[in-house]
């Protein structure tokens, strides 16, 4: 389990933008890398740490939150030849870091991302990475940074895209030895779920439930792995409605029933890790059972977060998927 320094020397090791070197990602990689492969369950009160260290290194070298490939045929979604599976995060990540004084500051900072994902993953997607400077202070202020510096823990404004076939994630990157492989034979993870990787998975959600606590992720816990899973364009209704249920069988999870969304959608919402510091939250909606979106909050004073506040929203994510007809038009 990583200290608080060795959170805050990861961030700080990681310059936002074109600053950032290979040797700083290289650095924040291996912390990550070292803390997955430890054999234990990680304390759910630091994995939205860990998750925004993920997510900083993700955002500047150019990845996508998004997973990949041609569209999964089921009940609630066809994607016919020449469409596209669209997948859209409006994320907002966990940041913290120090002034050039000594001051902590933390905040929660905007990205938006677009995906495209072809019928035929041998075709070219594409993913679109919004940057938008919007943030929010949870310690510290806007004041603060331009009079005692430390503003670098923020990602400037600004758009990315990423174009390829077959697709990656943020685990299956490119340099990790499969991308020669046609799509249909690409092992894939519960980080980069491939057409086979799914195929592979059990539907007997107690044997979904058991492959599911194998695998040890880096920083997001039980709600951001079943999350990857559910908005996949690979993941049909009988994956999807059986990942649902495994993830009711974790004693950790409480089934809360129906919650709505701030735009008016309604799902059901699952809590997870509330164990004193923060609690973090999934909304699934009931007729599809893709992710609607998840949230983390603190729920008491933290003594390794003096500055911010119980209540405060630390991660947060609003998610839609649907057709497009052609690669870059948002469906309407």
């Amino acid at each position: 389990m990583w200290t608080d320094e060795e959170l805050d020397q990861a961030l700080a090791d990681q310059p936002v933008g074109p600053a950032f070197s290979p040797e700083a990602r290289a650095r924040a990689l291996a912390a990550l890398r070292e803390e997955a492969a430890r054999p234990v369950r990680r304390s759910h009160r630091k994995w939205w740490v860990a998750a925004a260290a993920a997510a900083v290194v993700a955002i500047t070298a150019g990845a996508a939150v998004f997973l990949h490939g041609a569209p999964a045929a089921d009940d609630d979604l066809h994607v016919g030849q020449g469409q596209y599976f669209y997948s859209k995060q409006d994320l907002w990540t966990y940041v913290r870091g120090k002034t050039d004084t000594g001051k902590p500051i933390e905040a929660v900072q905007e990205t938006i991302t677009e995906a495209w994902f072809p019928a035929n993953p041998a075709d070219q997607y594409l993913i679109r990475i919004d940057h938008t400077g919007n943030h929010r202070w949870l310690a510290g202020s806007d004041v603060l940074v331009q009079a005692e510096g430390g503003g670098g823990i923020l990602a400037p404004a600004g758009v990315q895209e990423r174009r390829g076939t077959c697709g990656t994630s943020l685990e299956s990157a490119p340099g990790h030895g499969d991308q020669n492989m046609p799509c249909d034979q690409r092992p894939g993870s519960w980080d980069d779920p491939t057409p086979l990787f799914i195929a592979q998975l059990p539907r007997d959600p107690a044997e979904l439930h058991q492959q599911l606590y194998k695998y040890p992720r880096v920083g997001v816990d039980l709600i951001g792995t079943v999350t990857t899973i559910l908005n996949s364009p690979y993941a049909g209704r009988d994956v999807r409605s059986a990942l649902v249920k495994a993830m009711t069988m974790d004693p950790g999870t409480v089934d809360n029933g129906d919650s709505p969304t701030g735009d008016g959608r309604h799902g059901r919402t699952f809590t997870q890790g509330d164990d004193g510091f923060d609690r973090a939250e999934l909304l699934v909606d009931p007729q599809s059972e893709r992710s609607l979106g998840y949230w983390v909050d603190l729920t008491a004073d933290d003594p390794s977060h003096p500055g911010v506040q119980p209540g405060a929203e630390v991660v947060s994510a609003s998610e839609w998927v649907g057709v497009a007809p052609k690669i870059g038009v948002v469906p309407r």
